[in-house]
């Protein structure tokens, strides 16, 4: 399996989730465990996504 596959797979972060490359276990904090839950409500449409126009726009977001 390649390895975007198994990464996009096991983006859910399961309990039991371990790194595809690594084979290891590791602890999420919250602030991933967060982002991985606003990916799932996205993608079964509770919440929309964020699009730009350009990445100056972006930039601006992320104050950078």
């Amino acid at each position: 399996m390649p390895i975007t596959e198994a990464v996009r797979e096991e983006i859910e972060m399961d309990a039991d989730w371990e790194c595809p490359i690594c084979g290891k276990n590791p602890k999420f904090n919250a602030e991933t465990i967060a982002a991985a839950e606003e990916c799932r409500a996205m993608r079964a449409g509770k919440i929309p996504f964020k699009r730009y126009h350009s990445i100056e726009e972006l930039r601006e977001e992320l104050g950078v």
